[in-house]
């Protein structure tokens, strides 16, 4: 059922934005509708709920803004990301879990299921809910990551605020209904996903890897960063339409180079970092 959810939607030319708020905050039964499986793929059976929380906060950063959030969700990046991430050095564990709480009041359930199709299987089905009362506090000490622990004069719950520029819930909004609104707000969501479609159609992203942006170098990382820009621009002005941005791609002179390399450009550019050539590669499974 995620596979189909996600085949309709492109097929019936949903907005990307529409269908990433769709995915955080889906609920439900996991055999019955597709968006309930985003939370059920990354939860955590061997630790405590935080480590869901932390799970899905760091998967949801790296997969739709192409940051790559997971060390700080052990360890404050200062002393551990200089040389990495230089935006991620200067945020701290505190940062991330404000992230995480955004997940926070989500609950699954798993139960065996008895498939008649199949007697054998035993698989287990989950329902994604919403429990009001959920909060991320800091009182582990076991699990996937170093223990969680307020530090003096500081409350054990954590008040969920977007990392990238601290914008906190609406009030009564629901928790990942609005870290949903918000990451696909932030222009970094466009940078990402272009990011993205660019590596699938050229091998290669503007900004490799696709999820290791350094926000701190967007006018460097990049081989080309104007192109960046100017791409997110086109995604968010044609409305975050798949097929328009495939389209806008496909008909440019960049795409419709030949795959012949040239003795003089190969001299100067071997990398092909300039994209004076289409690079070959085999079709997919799919095609």
């Amino acid at each position: 059922v995620y596979y189909s959810w996600i085949r309709s939607s492109i097929a019936s030319r949903k907005p990307y934005d529409a269908m990433v708020r769709e995915a955080l905050a889906g609920e439900g039964i996991s055999f019955d509708v597709g968006v309930a499986n985003y939370v059920v793929r990354q939860l955590q059976r061997n630790g405590p709920p935080q480590d869901t929380y932390d799970n899905l906060a760091a998967h949801s950063a790296e997969k739709f803004l192409g940051v790559p959030m997971l060390c700080i969700s052990c360890h404050d990046g200062l002393g551990h990301l200089e040389l990495v991430n230089t935006y991620l050095r200067n945020k701290k564990r505190e940062d991330f879990w404000k992230m995480a709480a955004f997940f926070a009041k989500t609950t699954s359930r798993g139960e065996r299921y008895a498939d008649p199709a199949n007697p054998n299987a035993n698989p287990v089905r989950y329902t994604v809910a919403v429990n009001p009362q959920g909060a991320y506090r800091l009182n582990t000490t076991d699990g996937n990551k170093t223990p969680r622990q307020p530090k003096s004069g500081q409350p054990d719950v954590v008040a969920p605020a977007f990392l990238l520029t601290g914008e906190q819930p609406k009030p009564g909004e629901p928790l990942r209904v609005a870290y949903g609104r918000m990451l696909t707000a932030d222009r970094q969501f466009a940078r990402a996903a272009v990011n993205q479609l660019w590596k699938e159609m050229f091998g290669r992203g503007l900004v490799e890897p696709v999820n290791a942006f350094d926000l701190s170098k967007l006018d460097k990382q990049p081989s080309h960063p104007a192109l960046l820009e100017d791409l997110a621009s086109e995604f968010i002005a044609r409305r975050w339409s798949l097929k328009e941005l495939h389209r806008l791609i496909v008909n440019s002179a960049t795409y419709q180079q030949s795959s012949q390399p040239r003795a003089d450009c190969l001299a100067i550019d071997a990398d092909n970092r300039l994209l004076w050539h289409h690079a070959p590669r085999r079709l997919e499974a799919e095609c």
